[in-house]
């Protein structure tokens, strides 16, 4: 099964859960497993997952539903929310 080495939490985008970053529904990072897929793209804590190769996550569309779509060593494109910025990144997954 694909890994990509972080812990989340799901945001449904009606609140933000900080204060200064305006709400988005997307997958925020509270952690980063040292060595992982995820810290080797350049994703920290804090960074919000708004999108998987063009597909945004919601409730109805969960990171956890893009993921187990995907296989290990499959590249991935993420647009991430770091701050006020949005960045795309590329990922590679390892295999859990």
């Amino acid at each position: 099964r694909p890994y990509l080495g972080i812990t989340y939490l799901e945001r449904n985008g009606q609140v933000s859960d900080r204060p200064s970053i305006p709400g988005q529904a997307g997958a925020m990072i509270t952690s980063v497993a040292p060595g992982s897929p995820a810290a080797m793209a350049g994703l920290i804590e804090g960074d919000v997952i708004l999108a998987m190769d063009g597909l945004s996550l919601n409730r109805d569309n969960p990171l956890v539903k893009q993921l187990i779509k995907r296989r290990a060593g499959e590249r991935v494109r993420l647009v991430v929310q770091r701050g006020r910025e949005n960045l795309t990144l590329e990922i590679v997954l390892g295999k859990r």
